[in-house]
């Protein structure tokens, strides 16, 4: 790369208010397809979605002080495994209907998410 090229693609990264790097990464993943189909993104809120149904689910009996058995760990750990995906595709689609509705476009990678009633929307083991 030549000076003059790298001082424009600088200029474009201080421009966006990113450093190099952070300009570079940006960049090649926009490039990866598993990261502009938001893959990527979508595993990682699954998994959110998971550990948040698994905390509450496990917290509040932990928190009235009783114990919870291997066997109860474990039973929970399975539960959430098997309908954390089904969990995370329902919130994303209530999402996108709430986006629709107020005329935005739905992605992952947007700011701030609406807000939701985790317990009411994830309780249901």
């Amino acid at each position: 790369m030549t000076e003059p090229e790298y001082l424009a693609l600088q200029h474009e990264a201080y421009e966006k208010g990113q450093t190099m790097s952070e300009w570079g990464r940006d960049k090649m993943l926009a490039e990866s397809g598993s990261y502009r189909d938001g893959s990527i993104s979508k595993h990682i809120f699954t998994e959110l979605v998971g550990l948040q149904l698994l905390l509450i689910n496990a917290l509040p009996p932990l928190l009235r002080g009783e114990h919870m058995l291997a066997e109860q760990i474990e039973s929970l750990k399975r539960r959430v495994q098997t309908i954390k995906r089904t969990k995370a595709q329902e919130l994303l689609a209530k999402r996108a209907e709430e986006n629709e509705a107020n005329g935005r476009r739905t992605t992952l990678r947007e700011g701030p998410t609406p807000p939701f009633d985790p317990p009411r929307a994830l309780r249901e083991l």
